[in-house]
């Protein structure tokens, strides 16, 4: 019922699939950055280091959002931050083409991917509160809920499976290359699908419908 009443404001559904794509990436980063940094030979320390480093990034982005977004637009926000996940993944594709690389530029990533965490789940949340009328605030903050669930179902595992099975026909190098231009591919597509997402006609769609509801219980 949900979904069905969900597929009626046409720029929420353009949103969500948007979001699926690029929450498809998010999930690869969240799950897999710690083990990139792993094969990039990091020990342990460094690794913890890391880790606190995208935490505390991520923090500040999410501070930083929450300043600016309301004069920008949440859907140039989002624009913004993926064009900073889309560098961090060109940041670790090229790595991995170098394997005896300087350390410091995956330090540089770190903190793209930080404000990326922090930043897109703000923004994104923004952009369903502003598309969703008061009577299905909850509904459809549950849907996105799901569809993130599921970026993660769909995209972990074929991250994975790219790097698995290219890494054993091929070569580890080939293997961690490709599943990287996989992931720089959830950002990119969902950068071209926000584009046709109009904030705007879907803010007043959802006030319009909010009016409606509210006339029609007040009858």
């Amino acid at each position: 019922s949900t979904v069905r009443s969900a597929g009626h404001y046409t720029q929420l559904v353009r949103f969500l699939t948007a979001f699926f794509v690029y929450g498809m990436g998010v999930q690869v980063i969240i799950v897999f950055a710690a083990i990139i940094a792993d094969d990039i030979g990091f020990n342990q320390i460094k690794l913890v280091i890391y880790v606190l480093q995208i935490t505390v990034t991520a923090g500040i982005a999410a501070i930083a959002t929450a300043k600016f977004q309301d004069r920008i637009g949440a859907k140039p926000t989002v624009l913004i931050y993926l064009g900073i996940w889309s560098g961090a993944a060109a940041g670790l594709l090229t790595m991995s083409f170098s394997p005896d690389c300087l350390e410091w530029p995956f330090w540089v990533v770190g903190n793209l991917i930080g404000f990326g965490i922090g930043g897109i789940g703000t923004a994104s949340r923004s952009i369903v509160g502003r598309f969703a009328p008061e009577h299905k605030t909850g509904e459809f903050f549950g849907l996105w809920g799901m569809v993130y669930k599921f970026a993660a179902v769909v995209g972990v595992p074929s991250f994975g499976q790219v790097k698995a099975w290219l890494g054993h026909f091929v070569n580890p190098t080939a293997g961690m290359a490709c599943s990287l231009v996989l992931l720089l591919g959830f950002f990119a597509v969902g950068f071209v699908l926000m584009l046709r997402v109009d904030e705007m006609a879907g803010y007043k769609a959802a006030r319009r419908a909010g009016r409606d509801a509210g006339s029609t219980n007040g009858a």
